[in-house]
């Protein structure tokens, strides 16, 4: 079928009818939009919308295809129900309807950290003479590095599989090992089949975010799904340029290793929609030293630009005071301006120092609400309300608002099944009837005075109640917007969904200049990034402690985010230290306004831009 609306290699992507594909799409390719067309394809050769698996690793991403396949087949009203996330799919198509295969004796809930009270066993039983800290560090790395590997050797894995088995918990970082041993399995492998029905197309989007997990995952599915009757044929889609998530287990050796597995066709998506020529020439200066495993995939790395009739600029400042005039400059809305670091702890700087210079601005942190404690008492509550009592949450909530278990519970807690036995039980114990009141509360439906009372109860020194409600609130309206977008019938079934995002909503962010590191930035675009960075990083050595090859490949990443102006600031170690780390550019500031150095007039001019949210 020929599309008039794609390029010549994204038509031929989008048409191949090779069995297994890999396509290489460089920055601002319109990977989404080829996807889309592809799909498109399949669908008028008669491939079904339910023979159709298309995994993407965020909430954002996943329904951004679907909203646009589903564009393509208004009046045919098809329902694609397998373009979600990865985990989203594991959830709800492999762990709950076979969570008895798994060795649960019923669907379990879903919990974002290590238990504290498995935690706390582990401490008292193999901690020895080691401080809790350091302890509790070394076991979760050790746990997460058996994970990545597939291995499940390490002793501390087998304790935390057995306990989350036993207490009926599942961890959000488990679940494509679940799925894994669901399909492994095969007395499940037919029910799976069965349940699930033929699948053509297995797709993963964002291909080089994959970790060996995940990729076995796909294998998998490849092999359920091929009968003597039809084959489950494999995509992957990415820009393997950009693959930085190496601290998540991501390999962008998985696939060289897809290619000798499975002897795709490779298509390469090479002309970059997004940014301006003079950008694409410095992110092809940098994508030529990137080594992507052999001289096929290499092939992808030049991009070319289609935006041949816009104007693009990059160029370096080279100290703080042409940094500071830099800041005068940002064009409206402030919202299409990026300030990019390689830390958190830069960018928490960079948002002191616009904010002593009065310009909006919004700090994307990799601060994850849920860890926010609060929220974890909060979602801790809904599971309770919604899968029924359990113990171990139970303990946990007690703990938080407790700072510890009082001996009197830790005597009677197990002759207790149900928040009721814990209220009469141990009401007479400070916190424990504001315990049970938010319980009762949360299970009419009142999350009005709910959550007013969880912020009272949570309340500390250094976080007031008010600052706690705000936070609540938030996410009580991003849950309520995923159940109703969704159409969910209730809210454990909102806030598992949630779970399934890598990013979480966003407060609005409009007119304010953005702030974030450049993982957060990944799969976003701005008119103008400024990107402070130590470019001496990309010559040093390659050790244990440091990835050449990553490293390459995250300046790649920042380089490909703006579409117009590109500002670099090129800051050595030792001055990014002094000036973000140790605080000197946000003194410097301060001294600056004091004296008259610096006017406030030529920063504050900003907040005259229209600031409501959109």
């Amino acid at each position: 079928m020929k599309f008039t609306d794609l390029t010549d290699e994204q038509q031929k992507f989008a048409t191949t009818k090779d069995r297994h594909i890999i396509a290489l799409a460089s920055a601002g390719a319109g990977k989404t939009a080829s996807l889309v067309h592809f799909i498109h394809d399949k669908i008028q050769l008669g491939v079904q919308p339910d023979e159709i698996i298309s995994f993407s690793f965020t909430r954002k991403a996943a329904n951004e295809l679907k909203e646009r396949v589903n564009n393509f087949f208004k009046k045919q009203n098809y329902n694609f129900k397998y373009i979600s996330t990865i985990h989203s799919f594991c959830w709800n198509e492999l762990i709950k309807p076979f969570y008895q295969d798994i060795g649960y004796t019923n669907i379990p809930t879903i919990v974002h950290d290590f238990p504290d009270e498995f935690m706390e066993k582990e401490y008292k039983d193999h901690g020895k003479k080691k401080e809790r800290g350091p302890f509790n560090k070394s076991f979760m790395q050790t746990v997460s590095k058996d994970l990545q590997n597939e291995d499940f050797t390490k002793p501390q894995t087998v304790r935390l599989l057995q306990y989350l088995v036993q207490h009926n918990l599942v961890m959000f970082d488990l679940m494509i090992h679940l799925a894994n041993f669901v399909l492994e399995e095969p007395e499940s492998q037919i029910k799976v089949i069965k349940a699930i029905g033929p699948i053509k197309y297995v797709i993963t989007d964002e291909a080089q975010d994959l970790n060996p997990a995940q990729y076995k995952f796909t294998k998998l599915l490849n092999s359920v799904f091929t009968t003597d009757e039809y084959d489950a044929n494999l995509v992957k889609v990415g820009d393997f340029k950009q693959s930085i998530y190496g601290f998540r287990g991501s390999d962008p050796k998985i696939i060289s290793t897809f290619t000798e597995e499975f002897d795709p066709s490779v298509e390469i998506m090479s002309y970059n929609f997004r940014s301006a020529p003079e950008i694409v020439e410095l992110a092809n200066n940098i994508a030529d030293t990137i080594d992507l495993g052999n001289d096929k995939l290499n092939e992808s790395k030049v991009s070319h630009a289609a935006k041949t009739d816009v104007e693009g600029d990059v160029y370096n400042i080279y100290d703080v005071e042409e940094f500071i005039d830099e800041l005068k400059l940002f064009g409206q809305p402030l919202h299409e301006t990026c300030i990019l670091a390689r830390t958190n702890q830069a960018i928490k700087q960079l948002a002191k120092i616009l904010g002593k210079l009065e310009i909006p601005y919004y700090l994307h942190t990799e601060y994850d609400i849920l860890k926010r404690a609060e929220v974890k008492l909060f979602m801790s509550m809904l599971s309770l309300v919604s899968h029924g009592y359990n113990k171990s949450i139970v303990i946990d909530l007690i703990k938080a608002v407790k700072g510890g278990i009082p001996m009197k519970i830790a005597a009677g807690i197990n002759k207790c099944g149900s928040m009721k036995d814990i209220g009469n039980m141990f009401g007479g114990i400070k916190k424990i009837p504001e315990l049970t009141r938010i319980y009762n509360d949360l299970e009419r439906g009142k999350f009005h005075v709910a959550i007013p009372q969880i912020a009272k109860m949570l309340e500390t020194p250094k976080k007031s109640s008010v600052q706690m409600e705000q936070s609540l609130q938030r996410f009580h309206r991003d849950l309520n917007e995923v159940k109703t977008r969704e159409g969910l019938d209730s809210w454990m079934e909102a806030l598992e969904e949630m779970l399934f995002e890598a990013q979480f909503l966003e407060e609005k962010s409009a007119h304010k200049v953005q702030l974030m590191t450049v993982h957060k930035a990944k799969g976003l675009q701005w008119k103008t990034v400024m990107f402070i960075y130590d470019f001496s990083l990309l010559e040093q050595v390659e050790n244990d402690f440091y990835n050449i090859e990553e490293e390459k490949r995250v300046v790649y990443t920042a380089v490909t985010r703006p579409k117009e102006n590109l500002v670099i600031w090129d800051l050595e170690q030792s001055m990014m230290s002094d000036l973000f780390y140790k605080g000197k550019l946000e003194r410097m500031v301060e001294n600056g306004l004091k004296r008259g150095m610096l006017n406030i007039e030529d920063f504050s001019k900003y907040n005259n831009e229209e600031t409501s949210d959109v």
